[in-house]
């Protein structure tokens, strides 16, 4: 197994899944400070949900790169032409350029909203035009120019490794085990994108925080779930009905229900007397009239 993760399909892919990871981590910690910052009871729970997102982070890692190791493994003689091998550095510097540019997202995204990528952020992939106008007018876009450049340089430090991925040899023994190393990752990850996030919990923003960021939207497009505990303020259920109750409570009303129960149906007794309109009885007259009949042959009918 050893001598197949040092084919260099191998070694591209891991680099890439480090790369991947150390990016997701970085943005961790910075959203850790953010929300240590505004609360620091949630130092402790922070600190443990930077080494649990690793898993996450790895677990996302894995199935997002599976598609493009697989085209290594499988197309290999492709790869070695001059057009296709110009193709796949600029492949990869485009998928570079969509994973800093997602870092920095996810950072102005917490500011604004507090939550990882959720439904709101596939809403701004639904309507780029206004989104993009709207960013635009509120934030400085000079703040995006780091973004090609810090992937122009970590493409030149995987260059070599990426050349040698696309210049290799065709398939042998050694790549096949390679192969079902990484349909073994791959199931490994599925199993923990599964049942994750995983976190020290105690807090949303501790389990945001912990959760990978491209998972998050990923669910958020697929599902269409927003989880809104702990996104709002909020109070216990007894305290807010017993608000609701008051709030709608008069003295000629009564609750039919329980008060433990989920419900305001109250009996509502009449202050005074029912009287008759005077534009009801001008109604009646006018209607009568239409008729030829007398009004007050109506007002008995």
């Amino acid at each position: 197994m050893l001598d197949s993760l040092r084919q260099p399909w191998s070694k591209f892919w891991l680099f890439c899944l480090l790369i991947y990871i150390a990016a997701q981590s970085c943005v961790r910690i910075v959203l850790s400070l953010i929300a240590g910052f505004d609360d620091p009871s949630l130092l402790s729970m922070l600190a443990a949900a930077i080494p649990l997102g690793l898993v996450n982070d790895a677990a996302m890692a894995v199935l997002l790169s599976l598609p493009f190791a697989a085209g290594l493994y499988l197309f290999p003689a492709l790869w070695r032409r001059p057009l296709w091998t110009k193709a796949a550095h600029g492949l990869f510097f485009v998928l570079l350029m969509v994973l800093v540019f997602d870092q920095v997202a996810a950072v102005i995204f917490w500011n604004e909203f507090d939550s990882r990528f959720n439904a709101i952020a596939v809403n701004y992939l639904i309507f780029p035009r206004e989104v993009i106008g709207t960013i635009s007018e509120t934030f400085d876009m000079r703040i995006l120019i780091p973004v090609p450049v810090v992937a122009l340089l970590i493409h030149a430090t995987v260059f070599r490794h990426l050349n040698n991925a696309l210049t290799a040899p065709a398939l042998d023994n050694s790549v096949v085990q390679s192969a079902v190393v990484a349909v073994t990752m791959a199931l490994l990850a599925g199993l923990t994108v599964w049942a994750g996030p995983f976190s020290p919990g105690g807090s949303r923003e501790v389990t945001e925080i912990a959760a990978n960021g491209m998972e998050r939207l990923l669910t958020a497009a697929i599902t269409n779930n927003q989880g809104y505990a702990g996104l709002y303020l909020s109070m216990d259920d007894t305290q807010a009905l017993s608000r609701a109750r008051s709030a709608v409570a008069q003295d000629n009303t009564q609750f039919i229900t329980p008060n433990a129960s989920r419900s305001l149906m109250r009996h509502v007794t009449p202050s005074q007397p029912e009287k008759n309109s005077t534009s009801s009885w001008v109604w009646k007259s006018r209607l009568a009239a239409s008729m030829s009949i007398q009004p007050t042959t109506l007002a008995v009918l």
